[in-house]
């Protein structure tokens, strides 16, 4: 299958999913500041990425648009163990090279996000850790890869979700010229 017709489909699947984002509205905190729990499916967003290879010298650096599509979050800031607010995502990112007459590169994958902090009391500068597990492919390759990552929610709610994150991208495959670093940036939303 053609990567058009892949990316046509994946964009046709969120399109039509998407009428299921909310079953419920969010529980407040008593004061109203801070959401207490809230679950949320299918907002779509982007965001910009780098990517900073091993050989950089001979492929050069990469950037690019991404789409992606937050399949599922929740929040909840209560006394319970474990993370107030998580992310489960899918991404595809055509990369272009700073080089001249090196080609585009698809990175793809689906990825998981958990919050350090246990309870915050606000919206905004959340910490978290991830990993992604996809794959990056090129005309003169195709490797699975996983890039374990952290970051911070610069602001998360239920309508908004904007995300700055950082991480290391580790192929299966050529780890010696592909391994490198990657940033990127990102927001999604509700449609309604």
């Amino acid at each position: 299958m053609s990567k058009t017709v892949t990316v046509a489909l994946m964009l046709f699947f969120v399109a039509f999913c998407s009428y299921g984002q909310s079953k419920y509205g969010p529980k407040r905190s008593e004061s109203g500041r801070y959401i207490v729990d809230h679950d949320s499916h299918v907002m779509p967003g982007g965001g910009y990425n780098f990517y900073f290879p091993s050989s950089s010298d001979s492929l050069g650096t990469f950037s690019g648009f991404s789409p992606e599509f937050l399949i599922y979050n929740y929040i909840r800031q209560n006394e319970n163990r474990g993370p107030s607010h998580l992310r489960f995502y899918g991404t595809i990112s055509i990369l272009q090279s700073n080089k001249v007459g090196v080609s585009n590169m698809l990175k793809y994958g689906l990825g998981l996000n958990l919050s350090v902090e246990r309870n915050p009391r606000r919206n905004f500068l959340i910490p978290y850790f991830g990993l992604e597990f996809g794959g990056l492919n090129q005309e003169s390759f195709n490797t699975l890869q996983f890039t374990p990552m952290g970051g911070v929610f610069l602001y998360y709610d239920h309508r908004v979700v904007l995300s700055a994150s950082g991480g290391y991208v580790y192929p299966l495959r050529e780890f010696e010229k592909l391994s490198g670093a990657f940033v990127n940036a990102t927001i999604n939303f509700t449609l309604w």
